[in-house]
């Protein structure tokens, strides 16, 4: 298995098969499937650190109510977390050393990484008291927390603790059009 999508419900498996025999697959046969566990791990990795990104920008001083986390991008060629609103030019270079303490420091702790499926309610207070427009009220989110932080909603693979992830880098952050890309990366 190469890649997981899910889709109304519906999870797509993606990958090769390979049969020792040289049978073909036929709807009805059953099939093992292995997933690449070390690409897994990173991956989990990667996402997870994006969440702790939130958390060491809250530390920072830069939480929700200067930068909102709208999106995030946790593969290995080039993560980053996007946040609406900016953060001053003349405060980039030491925004990024902060970060960088906090993630050394929180990494170094290490902390409880939690996702579970909660009622709307719960979940709402989980992240701050509201959830995205996009997440229906009569809905289960999934909602990922790390340690006693805040959480927010996210149906991705992690890490069980922080220390997991072994070690964190902004390696930038770009501000443009009302908006503030900070880029990472973990040790491979």
């Amino acid at each position: 298995v190469e890649d997981v999508r899910c889709k109304q419900n519906v999870v797509y498996h993606y990958g090769k098969y390979a049969s020792e025999s040289g049978a073909q697959l036929e709807v009805g046969n059953e099939v093992e499937m292995m997933v690449d566990e070390q690409r897994r791990i990173l991956h989990a990795r990667l996402h997870s650190a994006g969440h702790l990104l939130d958390v060491c920008m809250t530390a920072a001083g830069f939480g929700v109510d200067k930068l909102i986390p709208t999106k995030g991008y946790h593969f290995p060629d080039a993560p980053y977390v996007e946040y609406q609103g900016k953060v001053d030019k003349e405060d980039i270079a030491l925004l990024i050393e902060r970060l960088n303490e906090e993630a050394a420091n929180f990494i170094a702790q290490g902390s409880l990484v939690f996702a579970e499926e909660m009622d709307f309610l719960t979940a709402a207070q989980k992240c701050g008291g509201s959830l995205p427009d996009y997440i229906p009220k009569d809905s289960k989110p999934r909602i990922v927390t790390i340690g006693d932080d805040d959480g927010c909603p996210c149906g991705g693979t992690h890490v069980a603790n922080v220390n997991e992830i072994k070690s964190m880098k902004i390696i930038g952050v770009r501000v443009k059009k009302g908006s503030t890309r900070v880029a990472y990366n973990i040790e491979e």
